[in-house]
């Protein structure tokens, strides 16, 4: 039996899959698809902070005291960099996020962008979970969905392939129709007991 639960979130209750329909299926599957979506460019974005972060460490990791005084290029924009001079390899400015700047002794710029991309891993480590939990949950819906249409089939298949080939069996279309009775008698059953309605209703026309 398909079951979906999501246990850290006690608001939610268990579902038992194969008890939704087709269109419930199906709605709850584009759901699925759009949170994994979501999730996915999360973790994008994510990402791109923490490369950012780890890359202002790194810089960082590079600032000497034996370094004041030297040139250095200053990003303005991600393409556009102007030359500036390092006059003091003490203190840095940092981006701390909203166009807010905050000043902070070389140790404690490291410290803090250390925890940012402590912070930031754990976010995506947690969005990978759920994303993992979505994405077996819309296997398992996929699963329940394929099991329903396979169920369908035998029937669409019978509908599709039973063929009248017989004469018999255009004699007794021929027959219903003129008892008054429609094409849409000829019900579709196995053959034996077609052929026993058959010869019931020819008897029944002869009457």
């Amino acid at each position: 039996m398909s079951e979906v639960s999501m246990t850290e979130t006690p608001n939610l209750r268990k579902v038992d899959l194969t008890t939704l329909n087709l269109q419930q299926l199906t709605v709850l599957r584009q759901q699925l698809d759009q949170e994994l979506s979501i999730f996915q460019d999360s973790l994008q974005t994510l990402k791109i902070a923490q490369s950012k972060f780890q890359e202002s460490g790194s810089c960082l990791e590079k600032i000497t005291p034996s370094m004041e005084g030297n040139e250095i290029l200053v990003p303005l924009t991600g393409s556009m960099y102007v030359v500036g001079k390092l006059v003091d390899t003490n203190n840095v400015l940092i981006d701390i996020g909203t166009g807010y700047y905050a000043q902070k002794k070389v140790l404690d710029a490291k410290d803090y962008f250390d925890r940012r991309v402590a912070y930031v891993t754990e976010q995506m480590e947690k969005i990978q979970q759920l994303g993992l939990e979505k994405s077996k949950v819309r296997d398992a819906t996929m699963d329940v969905i394929e099991m329903k249409l396979q169920n369908q089939v035998p029937k669409d298949d019978a509908e599709q392939n039973f063929t009248i080939t017989n004469n018999d069996s255009v004699y007794l279309k021929y027959e219903l129709l003129h008892c008054a009775m429609t094409e849409r008698d000829t019900i579709l059953i196995d053959q034996e007991e077609w052929m026993k309605n058959f010869r019931r209703k020819k008897d029944e026309c002869n009457e």
